[in-house]
């Protein structure tokens, strides 16, 4: 009976290389506590698409290479050279001989398939059919890619994704691509290992255990540094301002009237928190259907969701796409 240890999106870059580098070690230590010889990486391992960052890939390369474990990778949309090609930065770590990289659709076990990130749903479909009469009963998917049944962190639903209903003849779905943990139907959504912005805000992350040949998952909990929104409305009577934990990367969102605002800035703030200031009396924010759709993805992310830069500049980039 083989046992994988499963890990989401990581999405490496120069700013959370350290947090990568503590993940590793986590990795290899609960496969040593667990004795599970082999991890499942769900893509996504580098962030920024078509622009290999050499610390990030250097890094990948030192772990794998000195890791004891077998790697099986699986090419996500951030792997790729652009959405169009599938070409991706991960082609030296092939090199790496207890690493398997999953640029195509393959068995990792007779009743397993691993499928890499399509952005035309209808291939990754036909994909599945093809090789699907391969498998045995009650078969598992691996995969990366986007169901329209579950929304990315801001909210949004992908178009051009796969429907749930297109995917119930496997008895589990475990998939990377979105990094809010979440459970539909026989599908899994692992998550991130680590949060990677405010989108991901007070989630507790989480890896995973699969045992292949019973379809069965286990949650195992871990706990890096974590975004956190809090909430404060000064309009309430016996509000009370949050205590923070310096450790996590915390932000606060003060709604009330501009005058209780403007005396809440006289006050002293804690270093390292990003206060959001939102006046009680101001108007809602229209979209105008005159905008470009570039337009109204910013006016709606920016300000009237006020998510984080990196959600904005990632919504951006799909619609580039």
């Amino acid at each position: 009976m083989q046992n994988f240890l499963v890990v989401g999106d990581l999405q490496m870059k120069r700013e959370n290389l350290q947090v990568c580098a503590a993940l590793f070690d986590q990795v290899e230590s609960l496969a040593k506590e667990r004795k599970v010889n082999s991890v499942i990486w769900l893509g996504d391992m580098l962030d920024r698409r078509g622009l290999v960052e050499a610390e990030c890939l250097n890094a990948l390369f030192e772990y794998f290479n000195k890791s004891a474990l077998w790697h099986h990778i699986v090419i996500g949309n951030h792997d790729l050279l652009s959405m169009h090609h599938t070409a991706h930065s991960l082609e030296p770590l092939k090199a790496v001989k207890n690493v398997k990289i999953y640029d195509r659709p393959a068995l990792l076990a007779k009743n397993c398939l691993v499928m890499p990130y399509y952005k035309n749903p209808q291939k990754f479909l036909q994909e599945i059919d093809s090789l699907f009469s391969d498998l045995n009963p009650n078969p598992i998917l691996i995969c990366h890619q986007g169901i329209k049944q579950f929304t990315v962190n801001s909210g949004y639903t992908e178009e051009e994704a796969v429907e749930l209903k297109d995917l119930q003849m496997f008895k589990l779905v475990v998939a990377g691509h979105y990094h809010t943990p979440k459970t539909k139907d026989n599908t899994v959504y692992l998550g991130s290992p680590f949060s990677h912005s405010f989108g991901e805000s007070n989630e507790q992350k989480r890896l995973g255990i699969l045992e292949v040949d019973s379809g069965q998952l286990e949650y195992i909990d871990i706990n890096f540094r974590k975004h956190m929104t809090y909430n404060l409305d000064l309009d309430e009577e016996n509000h009370v301002v949050p205590q923070f934990d310096l450790q996590n990367i915390n932000r606060i969102i003060i709604k009330g009237s501009e005058k209780k605002i403007e005396d809440f800035k006289k006050l002293p703030v804690t270093p390292g928190v990003k206060y959001i200031f939102i006046s009680t009396g101001e108007r809602a924010a229209a979209i105008s259907e005159t905008l470009t759709n570039k337009e109204k993805w910013i006016k709606w992310s920016r300000d009237i969701k006020k998510l984080d830069e990196e959600y904005v500049t990632a919504g951006l980039e799909l619609l580039n796409d």
